[in-house]
């Protein structure tokens, strides 16, 4: 269980953006399908690294402050299955600024916790087996969005979240 263990980085979508994946999830899952497992809780984010032993932000933001906007586009829904007691409901994403800021990151001291970085933005940890059926909608699929800022979570809880521009500032 690697809950707490690492610290991670992450970008969350505007206000905009929560409404309408909150909007989607509440007019498609029924509260029945939700897992019990896992928690449900937004903000809507993609993460970029999780596994990073720092506990402080200053690695982080000498690394990303000034990287510049983050371009993504939004793919189709799609379910981690390999879980055995819940799935999970994706949006899968395309951004090579995010597979390259993934790559970056991993040269601070860090442990990996999945084999690859796959992009992609969770809506909802669903019962086992109830996934299937939202696999391959297209809803959200060619959204393109552009991101300029991304939040550092430390595993230290006494650091919290730390918000770091993308965007150099003048």
């Amino acid at each position: 269980d690697y809950e707490h263990d690492f610290s991670t980085v992450q970008v969350d979508l505007s206000d905009d953006w929560q409404h309408k994946l909150q909007v989607w999830v509440d007019s498609n899952i029924k509260s029945e399908d939700l897992s019990s497992e896992e928690s449900q809780e937004p903000p809507f984010h993609i993460t970029v690294r999780y596994g990073l032993h720092s506990k402080g932000a200053a690695p982080i933001e000498e690394l990303l402050g000034g990287w510049g906007p983050v371009s993504l586009t939004l793919k189709q829904i799609d379910v981690f299955d390999n879980n055995p007691e819940y799935d999970v409901l994706v949006v899968q994403v395309e951004s090579p600024d995010l597979v390259r800021m993934s790559q970056v990151l991993a040269e601070l001291p860090h442990t990996d916790t999945h084999p690859y970085y796959r992009p992609h933005l969770t809506l909802a940890y669903l019962k086992k087996g109830t996934g299937s059926r939202f696999a391959g909608d297209v809803g959200f699929f060619n959204q393109r969005l552009e991101i300029a800022e991304a939040t550092f979570g430390s595993s230290d809880e006494a650091v919290g979240p730390r918000r770091i521009s993308l965007v150099q500032r003048i």
